[in-house]
């Protein structure tokens, strides 16, 4: 019988997978509607905070409102210039006045694992993204994704889940799909 289990890592973060007799048998995922997203390429690394007020007016500025977590992915990182795209579900399934954002109808991504990072980011984050590649190492598996992050507000604090989609080593999985209208 499977069950979940919590890898206590670190004060600041912890891993969870589901296992079964053989392993990780059982992955989380990610699955929304109604998602608006912006893209910004080649940024540096101080500017994301510019880039997530802008895309949180372009978001406020069409009427839309917000039905879920702001959910980001890394996906190209380097010393000086990172590619980011930042998610967040609106009430709305589709809004007239929505210009410089892209509507997918429902995200839907799977076979993920992931880190939750609970306090001082700036610093536990290499630690979880090394954590994740860890627990991908050690169950014969490989990172295939961007890194996803979803800020989960929790009062006056919050806390960050990160996730990947892994796959065994030598196997093409379908890890999910996006339809856009």
């Amino acid at each position: 019988m499977p069950f979940l289990i919590f890898l206590v890592v670190s004060s600041g973060y912890l891993c969870s997978g589901r296992r079964g007799e053989s392993g990780m048998s059982k992955y989380e995922s990610i699955q929304y509607m109604n998602v608006y997203s912006k893209r910004y390429d080649d940024i540096a690394p101080s500017d994301v905070g510019k880039c997530i007020e802008e895309f949180y007016r372009l978001f406020r500025n069409a009427g839309l409102i917000a039905d879920g977590n702001l959910i980001y992915a890394l996906n190209k990182i380097d010393e000086e210039k990172l590619s980011i795209e930042f998610m967040l579900c609106a009430k709305e399934s589709r809004h007239k006045g929505v210009k410089k954002l892209t509507y997918r109808s429902y995200l839907m991504i799977s076979h993920m694992t992931s880190v939750v990072v609970k306090n001082d980011y700036e610093t536990n984050m290499e630690g979880a993204y090394l954590q994740l590649m860890k627990v991908a190492r050690n169950n014969g598996m490989k990172i295939i994704s961007p890194f996803y992050h979803e800020i989960v507000p929790r009062g006056k604090k919050a806390y960050c889940i990160v996730k990947v989609v892994v796959a065994k080593l030598k196997e093409k999985i379908d890890c999910g799909s996006e339809v856009s209208a």
